[in-house]
């Protein structure tokens, strides 16, 4: 037999120093779900889809490698938490963009392109309006009464 085969069906002993007390103490699985995250640093022993809950809430911060919300196996299963720094999942806006932090990137703009497009085509037609303007305006014109007086030196 190998060193290897040499524990296979033993069965460890609850009180290995006290000869009068013996009861089988099964070994304890470290990773229960089997997800390559110990139990003691899982935020969801149980659950193999997910691992890390940093405001401990209850909601997981994201899916782990290769998992998503139809492999939990937890009841309710779980749901990704929108905002995984605030146990309360409220929004914040402490750079006053407008837009939630959980939507802004680092140099505290939003993330979002739509506003930045919006903004573009509303001044691309502000200058259209400007440019349109300055042409049909902008011509210099004869004054009224200049106009007049040639009409008269012309009918002599």
């Amino acid at each position: 037999m190998s060193e290897e085969d040499s524990t296979t069906g033993l069965k460890l002993d609850g009180y290995p120093d006290d000869p009068d007390k013996w009861e089988v103490v099964e070994p304890v699985d470290p990773d229960r779900d089997k997800d390559g995250i110990p139990d003691d640093e899982d935020a969801f022993p149980t659950d193999p889809a997910a691992s890390v809950d940093t405001d401990g809430d209850g909601l997981p911060d994201s899916w782990n490698e290769g998992f998503g919300p139809e492999d939990s196996t937890s009841d309710p299963p779980l749901v990704i938490d929108l905002y995984p720094d605030d146990p309360d999942n409220e929004a914040t806006d402490d750079d006053s963009t407008g837009d939630d932090d959980a939507d802004d990137d680092d140099t505290g703009s939003s993330g979002s392109d739509e506003s930045g497009l919006g903004i573009l085509l509303i001044v691309g037609l502000v200058a259209a309006i400007a440019i349109a303007a300055f042409l049909f305006f902008g011509k210099k014109k004869e004054p009224v009464g200049k106009l007049e007086e040639s009409v008269d030196e012309s009918e002599d």
